[in-house]
């Protein structure tokens, strides 16, 4: 809401009910209430209201279409139903007015019916606020999920995304730690929480009904305000990925994301225009903000996918798309997606990959990101699409800090661009924490910004340590810049980097020259101990069908490119058909590998 003070006794204010704007005019008990056909001013105030601002000026613009298969259950709605892909999915499409409308009522739901005894009266407004009530919520990447996080984002209170793939040991773990009191859940996510239903009784857990959204009650004006969500308040949390330990809880307050929005929209110059597949898991940032918030906060169109490559590239090139509908022409992907595309696209016909590469080509945007992508794998996908990948470096504490530009020939393979518009870096030394500013020597970096956030919940120690004292955030990645100022990752210094014989080791440069070899389909290389260096570098490798593969091979292939101790010494070939293990996001938990080292001769 934006308050303009014309006198001492009249207060202006903008609320947004269902799917109306309505002006209300204050004056001590009198309320007038006039519809208003127009957005929302720009307001000095920092808060959630200005993620909904282009939603609610463009409300017949398409803002999420989802795909069923026939076998799944999905609720009917009032939109056009129409069976895609020959009769094997049903898609839906919903517009900014039906997600407007409907968060707004579930949001009253929330405050009156779910969590009322937690609710805090405005006394300006005379309405009930969560703010800063954390709210966990376990759902498929959709619709309901996003009306369910924009009704917490509109009550002011704090989502906490569950992963919907995580065992019940895991989601008590993030219930615990987010100390939520309310948990909702889709139906179909039932059978992964009712083991706890009985162990945690001081947890309000809520199976999401989405007729509920649907009973409109103009007599409630649920607000989306603009003082309560200040920079302070939070509205997300989102979890590391555990590789250094427990997973943290990262709070991210209104005023990181929306400074992360008006980032990424700016640089990776998104318009309402855009429609973006979208295939990434909803607990992290990468599928979170860049590829469901940023779209959302611009009036786009968002395509709920589940990732089969087969479908994928059928929408990549707009293969069900009418002559006279918006065609998808952004996506976003971690490495093992591309890896799995390039794979499929390598058995078709050669009239079909004809056909898929003049069509993709057409996509205006694609991105890589949440895990390192190996050369081999730019290399491919640009001769596939001619694209050159768009790779980035983000974090759950920093959001994205760096980026390739959009002027695809700009790119650089290998790397991750340069630092963001109000994104501060440094890199330092690693001992002396001295500032690095020679190319090509390789230190820790240290991030600054807008969009870093504001703690670690419940770890006030862990909060402090994780800054320097002038306010950097120190990532724990080790990074360098080039001749030509483009900054390169070198690897995590707590799993990615190889302490052996005296030589600190990037691991990931080691894989990107593994990966070269045709025969491997994933390698993920790791220090394993050592009495004598330390460490020996060794490689955890998967190959394509039918292939072998023996040390002196590999330790041949890579000392063409690799000085003779960076060589892996150590090898394991996985059984023909099995992956190495990942998280949710694609990336390689590499501690819990060592053991396999260890455990053989």
């Amino acid at each position: 809401m934006r308050k303009l003070f014309s006198s001492a006794n009249e207060k202006q204010t903008l609320l947004a009910n269902g799917n109306r704007l309505i002006y209300c005019i204050w004056n001590g008990k009198n309320i007038k209430l006039e519809n208003l056909q127009k957005r929302l001013d720009h307001t000095l105030y920092i808060s959630s209201s200005k993620l909904f601002e282009k939603g609610l000026s463009r409300q017949d613009n398409i803002a999420i279409i989802t795909n069923h298969h026939h076998s799944e259950k999905h609720h009917h709605h009032q939109h056009e139903q129409n069976k895609a892909n020959s009769e094997e999915f049903i898609t839906t499409k919903y517009t900014y007015s039906d997600l407007i409308r409907d968060s707004g009522n579930f949001a009253n739901k929330l405050v009156d019916q779910y969590c009322g005894e937690n609710a805090i009266d405005d006394s300006n407004q005379k309405v009930k606020l969560l703010t800063n009530e954390k709210i966990c919520f376990l759902f498929d990447p959709g619709y309901d999920y996003t009306v369910t996080l924009w009704s917490i984002w509109r009550v002011n209170g704090t989502a906490v995304p569950l992963c919907n793939t995580h065992p019940t040991k895991e989601l008590k773990y993030y219930i615990d730690d987010s100390q939520c009191k309310v948990v909702i859940y889709q139906k179909e996510k039932k059978s992964s929480l009712e083991p706890l239903f009985q162990e945690m009784k001081h947890i309000k857990f809520i199976e999401y009904d989405n007729s509920l959204t649907k009973s409109i009650d103009n007599s409630k004006l649920q607000v989306i305000d603009l003082k309560q969500n200040d920079r302070e308040n939070g509205s997300l949390i989102v979890y590391t990925s555990g590789t250094t330990g427990n997973p943290k809880a990262v709070v991210l307050t209104f005023s990181n994301i929306l400074a992360q929005a008006n980032i990424l929209c700016s640089e990776w110059e998104w318009t309402e225009k855009d429609m973006i597949l979208h295939l990434l898991p909803l607990h992290h940032v990468h599928g979170l903000i860049n590829a469901l918030t940023c779209p959302l906060y611009c009036a786009a169109t968002i395509e709920f996918l589940k990732f089969n490559p087969e479908q994928v590239w059928k929408k990549l090139t707009n293969s069900d798309k009418k002559p006279d509908e918006k065609h998808i022409n952004v996506f976003m992907a971690v490495p093992t997606i591309y890896v799995k595309l390039i794979h499929y696209y390598d058995e078709l016909s050669h009239k079909t990959q004809k056909h898929y590469t003049e069509q993709v080509e057409k996509l205006r945007l694609m991105v890589s990101g949440s895990a390192a992508l190996p050369t081999s794998v730019y290399s491919k996908w640009k001769k596939i699409s001619h694209h050159n990948l768009l790779e980035r470096f983000g974090m759950s504490e920093i959001l994205m800090a760096i980026s390739n530009p959009m002027d695809k020939e700009k790119r650089k393979m290998g790397c991750v661009g340069f630092p963001l518009p109000t994104v501060q870096v440094k890199i330092v030394d690693f001992d002396t924490r001295e500032e690095i500013t020679k190319p090509n020597e390789p230190g820790e970096l240290l991030v600054k910004g807008p969009s870093i956030f504001k703690e670690y919940l419940g770890r006030p120690d862990a909060t402090r340590k994780a800054f320097t004292e002038d306010g950097y955030f120190i990532t724990g990645d080790s990074v360098l810049i080039d001749e030509e100022g483009y900054y390169k990752i070198c690897g995590r210094l707590s799993s990615d980097i190889i302490k052996s014989g005296g030589y600190k080791i990037s691991a990931l440069d080691i894989e990107r020259v593994i990966l070269d070899m045709s025969k491997i389909k994933e390698c993920a290389v790791l220090g394993v101990p050592d009495e004598e260096y330390g460490e020996r570098v060794g490689a955890l490798i998967s190959l394509h069908k039918g292939q072998t593969l023996t040390l002196k091979e590999l330790q041949d292939f890579c000392s063409r490119d690799l000085a003779k101790y960076k060589i892996p010494t150590r090898l394991i070939v996985l059984p023909e058909g099995e992956e190495i293990p990942k998280n949710a996001m694609g990336k390689v938990a590499k501690k819990p590998l060592i053991k396999l080292f260890t455990s053989h001769n």
